[in-house]
């Protein structure tokens, strides 16, 4: 027993030697007092403020999303389910209100996004899937099923012409899931909140 408290002595006095550590550490000073802020004409140009259209059939409720394409102003306005399409001079261009239970008539929105391999305007419908359209939102090319195992996609983004990424907030177990449509096979899924984010 003295030999094995002599041998753990031993090992402790051993392990605990200080080595220093040679780092070639910088230190590069910076005087806060000299630092200047960015001028907002580092990064823009110019400002231009164009108020929109307060038209009756203009009015948005509430702006979920918006985006600029090919000189247009897409304002997406989740509540009533529609899309305002305004021109550069702010005047009211279309209405994209295709809301119903027809061919190329979404339930619900929930999401919209250019294709940038196509050119469409793609509109999600949580359930419906992905509705494609002209870039005006006039013309119907055709509906994207959700694959089966997803019932319900909430945002979505094309990642080339035929691969789309969703995400699935009430999905159980892995949230974002990677989509071939040509193949209709799910090719990836990933992102798994922990339990303990859940109250």
């Amino acid at each position: 027993m003295r030999t094995f408290i002599i041998i753990v002595c031993a090992l402790f006095m051993i392990s605990c030697n200080q080595h220093t550590a040679n780092h070639d550490n910088t230190t590069c000073r910076i005087d806060l007092k000299k630092v200047d802020s960015p001028s907002f004409y580092d990064y823009f140009s110019k400002i231009e403020i164009t108020p929109l259209e307060s038209s009756k059939e203009s009015l948005i409720k509430d702006v979920t999303e918006y985006t600029y394409h090919a000189g247009k102003l897409y304002i997406f306005d989740r509540d009533q389910k529609k899309i305002f399409v305004f021109d550069n001079e702010g005047k009211l261009f279309n209405i994209i209100n295709k809301c119903g239970n027809g061919p190329g008539e979404y339930s619900d929105l929930s999401d919209f996004r250019f294709n940038p391999s196509t050119g469409d305007l793609e509109l999600l419908s949580p359930m419906g899937g992905i509705f494609r359209y002209d870039s005006l939102g006039q013309d119907f090319k055709g509906n994207i099923s959700l694959p089966l195992k997803v019932s319900a996609a909430h945002r979505f983004i094309a990642l080339n012409k035929n691969t789309y990424l969703f995400f699935c907030e009430a999905r159980k177990g892995n949230k974002m899931v990677v989509y071939d449509i040509d193949q209709k096979k799910i090719i990836s899924e990933m992102y798994d909140l922990p339990r303990f984010l859940f109250f």
